[in-house]
């Protein structure tokens, strides 16, 4: 069971927090409404995450307590809770919330879906540890569409839900060239992202696909994505492959048209 801290003001945000951390197999260790208290709890009881508001008591809200706590050894990942909006959220902010945030009222499926995707996130943010074998042990281990890719552009591994989504099996993953079958497009502009795999895999560079973002085959939507990362795997300052993973709202086989989205 994953270890957590929730930091936040409202009394009963808390409780009903903790209620639905409970029913999604998370402990609340702890809770603080404001950054001093939240620095100390973190620093002594080592949570596996957090969740933390913006708005805290005190003079410390939570952007800067989050900046505290990323400079201590080895720091959990932060997920912020907040009442504004993605175009309302300030430039100070969103320079802490690399593991993403939750939207006020807190739905469950959000939640469960940020959390989750926060510590995978977590597991190969380090990119010394990023490693093929490390990968090769994870992919089968989370509940999402995750794909191996290597240096060349072809799929090297998939988990459970990405063999799902794009109906192939192991066996035969290793034969697709990521980029020559599959692209992504953005809403609401309906604009075409270039390449992001070759991207990564030419600069090491790490991406992070807008909200309202769409994989798709021949035309045809795969998944909507609610949350999505490409990382590079390093070897040293080697590009050895890519890492995507990938968040979706549409269910797997559901393949549509994506002029039916326009």
């Amino acid at each position: 069971m994953k270890r957590i801290i929730i930091i936040e003001d409202e009394a009963i945000l808390v409780k009903s927090l903790e209620y639905l951390l409970k029913r999604l197999g998370y402990e609340t260790v702890a809770s603080a409404d404001n950054g001093a208290d939240a620095v100390k709890l973190i620093n002594d009881l080592k949570p596996d995450i957090v969740l933390m508001d913006i708005s805290l008591h005190g003079e410390t809200d939570g952007i800067e307590t989050t900046e505290l706590i990323n400079q201590t050894e080895n720091p959990p990942p932060v997920v912020f809770l907040t009442a504004y909006s993605e175009e309302a959220i300030s430039a100070r902010a969103k320079n802490v919330m690399q593991f993403g945030y939750i939207l006020k009222p807190v739905d469950e499926r959000e939640l469960a879906v940020t959390l989750e995707f926060a510590l995978f996130r977590k597991l190969v943010s380090d990119r010394e540890r990023a490693t093929a074998k490390t990968l090769a042990t994870l992919v089968n281990l989370i509940d999402s569409v995750v794909i191996i890719i290597d240096s060349k552009g072809y799929v090297k591994d998939l988990s459970p839900k990405a063999l799902t989504l794009l109906k192939t099996d192991k066996e035969n993953c290793s034969s697709i060239k990521f980029g020559e079958i599959y692209s992504f497009v953005a809403a609401p502009h309906i604009r075409p992202l270039w390449d992001p795999v070759e991207h990564t895999l030419k600069t090491g560079n790490h991406f992070d696909f807008p909200e309202d973002s769409f994989m798709l085959k021949n035309e045809k939507v795969l998944a909507e994505i609610s949350a999505g990362s490409l990382m590079p795997v390093l070897s040293g300052e080697t590009v050895q492959g890519a890492l995507l993973v990938l968040k979706t709202k549409s269910k797997p086989n559901e393949s549509r048209p994506f002029t039916e989205f326009e």
